[in-house]
């Protein structure tokens, strides 16, 4: 790069402070200079797998994660995998992933869980969204009932989304649970 005028060349200096990198920059002011710290020193871990493979659609890495003993409720952007398979639309992945063992109460950065994106998510079909939902609450997901909240809008959503068989299978679930609760 090109230097600059006050001895800093164009892309700044690099120089590690107290075991954390920062770059030092020219500043607008004659004979000031600005520092900026690129690394914090917290180690990041790299995202799931998993997740990685069930948000791209990418089936075959998606085994071979799972098959190398990475756990099914692996994360990417706060998203736990099963929920990103769903909000993909990827009704095979998610079933696999809960027959993997994934959680069905994790819930992603929204606060939403895997049964509202069964919902939620525009690109699965009606007919997985509701495959995936009997599987859920199979494993033990829960549908709120009538006078809790949360209840009507997920019945309401489905509908909404054109989601008959999947409206259905949450009232029947919405249904049972407060039969059994009074």
């Amino acid at each position: 790069g090109r230097q600059m005028s006050d001895g800093i060349g164009e892309g700044g200096i690099d120089f590690v402070l107290e075991g954390r990198a920062v770059v030092a920059h020219g500043s607008e002011e004659p004979g000031a200079y600005e520092c900026v710290q690129i690394d914090d020193g917290v180690h990041v871990p790299a995202p799931s797998r998993v997740a990685m493979a069930a948000w791209k659609g990418m089936r075959p890495e998606l085994e071979a994660a799972l098959d190398a003993g990475e756990s099914a409720d692996g994360v990417y952007q706060g998203y736990p995998a099963l929920s990103l398979a769903i909000l993909r639309g990827d009704g095979d992945a998610a079933l696999r992933l809960l027959s993997a063992g994934a959680r069905v109460d994790v819930v992603g950065p929204t606060g939403d869980g895997p049964i509202a994106h069964c919902a939620l998510s525009r690109t699965l079909s009606d007919e997985q969204a509701a495959a995936v939902a009997r599987e859920l609450l199979r494993r033990g997901a829960t549908v709120p009932v009538v006078d809790e909240p949360g209840a009507e809008s997920l019945v309401a959503l489905a509908l909404d989304r054109g989601k008959l068989l999947l409206a259905s299978v949450l009232a029947d679930a919405a249904g049972a649970r407060a039969k059994a609760q009074g």
